[in-house]
């Protein structure tokens, strides 16, 4: 466990002496994974790296304002000539300029691409039809695309 200031957060950072174990430490898909020799700089550059990676809150910019989104809102993402949606129970959060790749090393565990232009949180996973993927509390279905079939099934178990 690791104490900031009045906050204190559990992180799992994974220390290899050398490679050999490193099938072992990638079943722990919420850990980060180093090798040694490092230094304490290096260790507090990996636990902020954790931090970023589970926080439940991000900043976007969009034109000259800064939206702060709650992940844990945020049902599935719609990305169309870099703009993305952020849509909710209530429809649409916000609004923002990104490609959906930086948004993917942004954004908590938990959300996944399946297609080139949507991400979905899978706290709001329903089920899979054929294809496409229903949400919970939205109507519309979203497109598994070709490139993203195996993995996205593979991780929803459907």
């Amino acid at each position: 466990m690791y104490r900031w200031g009045n906050d204190s957060y559990r992180y799992i950072i994974i220390v290899l002496e050398t490679l050999d174990h490193l099938h072992v430490a990638l079943k722990y898909p919420n850990a980060i994974i180093t090798k040694r020799p490092f230094d304490y700089d290096y260790l507090q550059h990996l636990i902020l790296k954790m931090k970023v990676k589970f926080q439940h809150e991000i900043t976007l910019k969009f034109r000259n304002h800064k939206i702060k989104v709650d992940c844990s809102q945020i049902i599935y993402i719609s990305s169309n000539k870099r703009i993305c949606d952020f849509y909710g129970k209530d429809g649409l959060i916000a609004s923002c300029y990104y490609k959906l790749d930086d948004l993917e090393s942004i954004l908590p565990h938990g959300f996944i691409r399946v297609h080139q232009s949507f991400m979905i949180n899978l706290e709001y996973y329903d089920k899979c039809i054929r294809s496409d993927i229903r949400m919970k509390y939205v109507n519309n279905t979203i497109p598994i695309s070709r490139s993203h079939y195996s993995k996205v099934k593979e991780q929803l178990n459907c």
